[in-house]
């Protein structure tokens, strides 16, 4: 369970990041979308989910602009 908290957060962020990068949608909400997601990712990676969870409640609402 543990295993995919660390890695679902990090698939996310490489599909999100390889979609901004076929549309170049720079400075939209994909783009902060994917930097959020990065974020989560990267504190994920490093064993804090706590902090891991942070960019995803601030990532949720930008989703809902997609």
């Amino acid at each position: 369970m543990r295993r995919r908290l660390v890695r679902s957060p990090d698939r996310a962020h490489r599909v999100f990041a390889d979609r901004l990068e076929k549309t170049g949608a720079e400075g939209k909400t994909l783009n902060s979308l994917t930097l959020m997601l990065g974020m989560a990712a990267e504190n994920a990676a490093a064993d804090n989910l706590y902090q891991a969870c942070v960019p995803l409640g601030w990532g949720e609402p930008l989703s809902l602009n997609l």
